[in-house]
């Protein structure tokens, strides 16, 4: 059955940089990556040995032959659904790292290459793995070629094109502007054309090395919030009425004509028959996932620790009413209860006062059960079940 989920990323924000080792780099790499608000972020060249972690970002490395060449990391931000996939062979040297993205249009691909010279590559090979997939590619290819501003042509770059033109599946985003500090253009962008008919592309200075970091930003492509599945409590459970239930909730549908509306009619009939029969564990609370990467939660933070570290020292009613405001708009951000009641304050004398009374959070006091749509009723439905769960509640 579908579900309907606010969307967690409106467009997929995208960075793919050179970095020419990323040691010396990781933390403005990490500060660039909050600021920016960036969604996956495909790095060459890290000149790594052994994993590293990046707050707030599920990470994928490969690692070059030693600590001293190549190396590819891969980074997607936390709460989007990504695996890591089986990457096509370009030729023995070169590194990729392939992801799938699950968007709400499906999934997209993200390759992050890094060609090696003088290896032979099979760009062909590279080309042709997106056939029917929206796919991404970004790294630095190494590769020279009029037709995307370099000042000569070689035959890497003469291969590339022509696989290109072959497929006819991509669309070169670059726009002639070198990101070489040497005046070439190496790190290459190629979109899928129905993903580059609504993307925009640019340099970002704000990244250095002997490359320039590129950010794109994919616009039809949201990424919907995680659905969280019902969970009930097993313990002691009535399955005999569970069955009970679930035959006569098939007797009361109709089957659907199509496998998809089959599938969801049955989904529905199984959770349905056990909101009938289990007593339900108390859902998720859905938060922000980390809130340095929310403009308007990062200024709310700081905010409300502010009024309440000043509130330890003397209490006023402007105060009181400045921390009621603050604290409001922190729990409307970042869906996050825990602030919604102040935690006792310290007056002059440093005795506590008394404490807030506790906004009622009554989003989750009494769980909604499925109603059945009406396109799955008979014509004479048989009485409706009683609800003994509710009873229970």
């Amino acid at each position: 059955m579908s579900h309907a989920n606010d969307l967690l990323v409106e467009k997929v924000k995208v960075l793919h940089w050179n970095a020419q080792g990323l040691r010396s780099k990781f933390n403005a790499l990490l500060h660039h990556a909050n600021t920016s608000s960036l969604d996956v972020i495909m790095i060459q060249e890290t000149f790594l040995t052994r994993d590293r972690k990046l707050p707030g970002y599920c990470t994928f490395y490969k690692h070059g032959p030693n600590g001293y060449s190549g190396g590819l990391l891969t980074a997607v931000r936390d709460g989007i659904p990504v695996r890591v996939i089986q990457s096509p062979e370009i030729g023995a040297g070169h590194d990729i790292l392939t992801v799938a993205l699950q968007t709400a249009r499906g999934p997209v691909i993200f390759h992050n290459v890094y060609v090696r010279e003088p290896h032979e590559i099979d760009f062909k090979a590279l080309v042709e793995h997106a056939a029917g997939t929206p796919t991404a590619i970004g790294g630095d290819f190494n590769a020279h070629h009029v037709s995307w501003g370099a000042r000569r042509t070689d035959n890497r770059g003469t291969m590339l094109v022509e696989a290109l033109d072959e497929s006819g599946l991509f669309t070169l985003m670059n726009d002639g502007t070198p990101t070489h500090e040497r005046g070439g253009v190496l790190d290459l962008t190629l979109l899928t054309n129905e993903m580059a008919a609504n993307a925009t592309w640019s340099l970002n200075p704000a990244l250095q090395s002997d490359h320039t970091a590129i950010e794109f930003t994919l616009l039809d492509f949201p990424i919907t919030r995680p659905v969280f599945h019902p969970k009930w409590k097993l313990e002691g459970a009535d399955w005999g009425k569970f069955q009970e239930n679930i035959a006569q909730l098939l007797v009361d549908s109709t089957p659907a004509c199509s496998l998809d509306e089959e599938y969801e009619r049955l989904t529905w009939i199984i959770e349905r028959a056990a909101d009938l029969t289990f007593e339900a564990t108390k859902p998720p609370i859905e938060r922000k996932f980390l809130w340095r990467y929310y403009p308007e939660v990062r200024q709310a933070h700081p905010l409300l620790n502010q009024l309440n570290a000043r509130g330890r020292t003397g209490r006023s009613p402007e105060h009181d009413a400045e921390i009621a405001e603050a604290r409001a708009n922190y729990v409307r951000v970042t869906n996050d209860p825990r602030r919604s009641t102040c935690p006792p304050q310290l007056d002059k004398c440093g005795k506590r006062s008394e404490p807030y009374k506790a906004q009622t959070l009554n989003s989750h006091d009494t769980p909604t059960l499925r109603e059945k749509p009406t396109s799955w009723s008979k014509t004479s439905p048989t009485a409706a079940l009683t609800l003994n769960s509710q009873q229970k509640r």
